[in-house]
């Protein structure tokens, strides 16, 4: 992986901590959900979102794979209440693809 798709990944993550911008299709996204999805620990995360500096390409790596889901719109978040519910938009075997179901 090049510097220039962990920089994308980086900023990426930075709008889906702050304040969503204008035209942005995702909705909100919590970093939690995130880190649950993608097996990457939430202290990871912050660590590329705010200083840039986790320099192993893994979490990058398994980061990109959701992010892009969640990007194209596949994966989508609702909050209820006090919880988050995750919505998959493709089917059961692009589902088992990205390891999310039996």
């Amino acid at each position: 992986m090049n510097q220039e798709e962990m920089y994308r990944i980086r900023k990426i993550l930075q709008q889906y901590k702050g304040a969503r911008p204008k035209g942005h299709n995702t909705g909100p996204v919590p970093i939690a959900a995130v880190s649950a999805l993608s097996g990457v620990a939430r202290w990871i995360i912050y660590e590329i979102i705010n200083y840039g500096r986790y320099s192993w390409e893994g979490p990058y790596i398994k980061l990109a794979f959701i992010v892009d889901q969640i990007e194209s719109g596949k994966i989508r978040f609702n909050k209820i209440g006090n919880s988050w519910k995750i919505e998959y938009t493709e089917s059961y075997h692009a589902r088992k693809e990205l390891g999310l179901s039996q």
